[in-house]
């Protein structure tokens, strides 16, 4: 988008990266909220026995640190926000329920959230480094998926 617009691309994908940070910025109480529920809720189930245990009829106790989880998720994507590091942002809380997403594209010039995803998956079907890079942000999720 920055050799269409004229623009320098490290100019434009950071105040790009900047506005997604901002939407989130003022979330993070709600966002936290929502990483903590799953994170309880996972390690509640973790704990519960299995079916031979629960038959036999002993007591069952579950540990639940809800308020720790909670405030360290708040911590973390604080954190992150006030570090401006998109990539923490985006593994730790849900981006699309904020306006990120939306933010961040318009930035770059996009009408849409959708024209701009269009563009992204037209761009990594036609560059193998914009794949590789795209690869890369998840580690080794894609070698385990074909391997």
């Amino acid at each position: 988008m920055a050799d269409v617009r004229g623009e320098d691309a490290s100019t434009l994908g950071e105040a790009a990266l900047a506005a997604g940070v901002a939407a989130i910025s003022g979330h993070t109480d709600r966002l936290s909220w929502k990483i903590a529920k799953k994170s309880i809720r996972k390690l509640i189930i973790e704990q519960l026995p299995n079916d031979d245990v629960l038959l036999v009829g002993n007591a069952v106790t579950l540990q639940n640190d809800a308020s720790f989880i909670l405030a360290e998720r708040k911590e973390e994507l604080e954190t992150a926000v006030s570090n401006g590091d998109w990539e923490a942002i985006l593994t730790k809380c849900p981006v699309r329920e904020s306006s990120a997403l939306s933010d961040i594209s318009t930035t770059l010039g996009f009408r849409t959230v959708q024209d701009y995803e269009k563009t992204v998956r037209q761009l990594v079907s036609m560059d193998d480094d914009a794949l590789n890079i795209v690869r890369g942000l998840f580690d080794d999720l894609y070698e385990q998926l074909n391997g």
